[in-house]
């Protein structure tokens, strides 16, 4: 019987031992915390009986959650339903009744818009926020600008806090599924139809693609020691399983960006040790014609994939020159690969 992902990640954690599994607002979050949370949010969905072959939204940006929620379903046998974190209010109605979801997850500072939706189809919301993955100094900051951006959440009918949901499922014994051949995610895409379809992909869909990708890979240093930055949304293959899921299972440290910035970016590589990106053209491009991308930190860059659309010949010259300058053997490859496949 194949793994689930959430089975795949565990092995890896025997595998790589515990290291600081991702880094959010300069804060470290472990390895075994990360699986602690996961193992909490599987059992506090348990709780409120949804399991085995259900479904549950999750309406994030690329944040810690995004991960915790997806292994947390998976652990459990619940279909993860990732959508599009500006996906309009009636659009996300729509594929939540479509999608027959139990629950949803969502981040505070976007949440307030999508409180009448989420009350109509009666479903558990679980409230998500920035400062539940920062140190307990950098909370009252965190809380004001939540605050700020929040207004209208409490208009939610049957909400819990992220924070609260884990106390509540830590105790919990959770019913485990450990079928990988079973649906592991909905995601959803127009194709060359523009109109919206529903895509469902296994757990061991997405760990092929993970076991495709190390032959790729050169054997680095220590788990922790090397860091991909994850800049693709969940709700694409490509960000799932290649941005998040095979990085975190083969011993790199995640630095995610809820929202792109080219100089944001450049920044991180100065300061941490990249070796690993995956992005869109668009991003690749704008990265490289910031005044901080070229330096020493390039040396760093091993593994740097693009897709999405259409990459110039003589873009990926000039990008993988400037690597060279600095001594760096990485390359911008092409990357190509269907949602519907993986």
């Amino acid at each position: 019987m194949s793994l689930t992902c959430y089975d795949y990640l565990k092995a890896s954690e025997k595998r790589n031992g515990n290291f600081p599994a991702v880094i959010a607002f300069g804060c470290k979050t472990s390895l075994t915390k990360l699986m602690r949370d996961i193992d909490s949010l599987a059992g506090y969905i348990n709780s409120i009986g949804i399991g085995d072959g259900d479904a549950v939204t999750v309406f994030l940006p690329t944040v810690i959650h995004a991960f915790t929620s997806f292994y947390a379903l998976n652990k459990i046998g619940v279909i993860a339903n990732i959508v599009h974190p500006l996906t309009s209010p009636d659009a996300l109605k729509e594929i939540m009744i479509t999608t027959s979801s139990k629950a949803v997850f969502i981040l505070d500072i976007l949440a307030a818009d999508y409180a009448d939706v989420i009350n109509d189809c009666g479903i558990p919301c679980i409230i998500c926020s920035n400062s539940d993955y920062v140190s307990p100094l950098m909370v009252p900051a965190f809380k004001v600008f939540e605050k700020k951006k929040s207004v209208g959440i409490d208009r939610y009918k049957n909400s819990i806090k992220y924070s609260q949901a884990l106390i509540k499922g830590h105790s919990v014994k959770t019913v485990d599924c450990h079928d990988g051949e079973k649906t592991a995610v909905y995601l959803h895409g127009g194709g060359t139809t523009g109109k919206s379809k529903t895509i469902m992909l296994s757990g061991a869909n997405i760990n092929a693609i993970a076991d495709k990708l190390e032959p790729l890979d050169i054997p680095g240093l220590k788990p922790g020691r090397e860091c991909s930055l994850v800049v693709l949304p969940m709700f694409h293959a490509f960000g799932l399983a290649v941005a998040m899921h095979y990085p975190l299972t083969h011993g790199y440290t995640l630095l995610p960006m809820p929202q792109f910035s080219a100089e944001s970016a450049n920044k991180l590589m100065r300061k941490h040790n990249i070796t690993f990106i995956l992005g869109v053209p668009n991003m690749f491009r704008k990265m490289y014609e910031e005044k901080h991308f070229a330096g020493q930190h390039l040396k760093n860059l091993r593994l740097v994939f693009c897709g999405g659309d259409f990459l110039p010949e003589r873009f990926v010259k000039e990008f993988n020159k400037k690597i060279a300058e600095y001594g760096g053997k990485g390359k911008l490859f092409r990357g190509y690969g269907l949602t519907e496949v993986g």
